[in-house]
């Protein structure tokens, strides 16, 4: 089976045309090869169990008090993994599904207890999309998300489900 590289500690984030007037604050994150772990790890997360690096822009505007961004990423993620087991270091232990590289694009709103998804859309390379809106709760973690798309081939959207090949189609 393919197996993703590494996540990779070394990418970079940047921040650029940041401004801050009274209690607006605005700006521009860029990223290169950003590993998604390390970015997770680095803003306090427990764990992490996506491994994927990350390139694009998060373009973002609001104010600091209460904490408020509006956030209009557009990203694109190298192909990645989900593991059973949290990764440690960058290091793919026990990989249970792999994802083919996708963009995506949208608007976040990020919140002092919540992340905001409005339109948000992945789409992969052979042009399947999924679109979601929703809201993910920070602690405890709560998810509460719609997804809606067309049908896809399941080999455009997973490169491998734990050891087997993905085949057929889906429809969300």
């Amino acid at each position: 089976l393919p197996s993703a590289p590494e996540s990779n500690p070394q990418g970079t984030i940047r921040a650029a045309k940041i401004s801050v007037a009274g209690n607006n604050l605005s700006g521009e994150l860029g990223l290169s090869k950003a590993g998604l772990c390390a970015i997770l790890l680095a803003t306090d997360a427990p764990e992490c169990y996506v491994g994927i690096d990350i390139d694009g822009t998060i373009p973002f505007e609001g104010t600091i008090e209460p904490f408020q961004l509006k956030a209009k990423p557009s990203l694109k993620g190298s192909y990645g993994n989900i593991v059973t087991d949290p990764y440690v270091k960058g290091k793919v232990e026990s990989p249970l599904v792999g994802l083919n590289p996708a963009s995506l694009s949208g608007e976040v709103l990020v919140e002092e207890k919540a992340l905001r998804l409005h339109e948000v859309t992945l789409e992969w390379q052979d042009g399947s999309k999924l679109r979601t809106d929703g809201r993910i709760v920070y602690k405890p973690t709560q998810v509460d998300l719609i997804a809606s798309g067309q049908g896809a081939e399941l080999s455009s959207l997973l490169a491998h489900f734990m050891d087997l090949k993905v085949k057929g189609s889906t429809k969300i």
